[in-house]
């Protein structure tokens, strides 16, 4: 029987996916700035109020597609044609604009 007690714990898809969110791709030897770092910049510097830009990405026909189809797809976003909002158990991960690929 497995030792449970003293098993590594495994990291959920959602901690990975905020795992790869806060890291950069830089040398460790050069200055540069995180994705997290970059938006609370346009936050609190540039003003941004990111509850309005939340409300304005979930458009309420996503919303019901979301909960129709149980959390998880590609949505195009009624309001901004040729953009996709990518969802995985109900979280947004991406944004796919017209002409982009699942790289980004």
């Amino acid at each position: 029987m497995k030792d449970y007690k003293h098993s590594k714990p495994q990291k959920t898809w959602k901690k990975r996916q905020v795992d790869t969110v806060n890291k950069t791709s830089h040398d460790g030897a050069t200055p540069a700035i995180s994705e997290h770092a970059l938006l609370r910049f346009i936050q609190r510097i540039g003003g941004a109020d990111l509850s309005e830009l939340q409300d304005l990405m979930l458009h309420p026909e996503i919303i019901a597609k979301l909960n129709s189809l149980g959390g998880n797809g590609r949505f195009p976003h009624p309001d901004f044609p040729g953009m996709k909002i990518i969802f995985s158990d109900y979280l947004a991960t991406t944004i796919l604009c017209k002409d982009q690929d699942d790289a980004n």
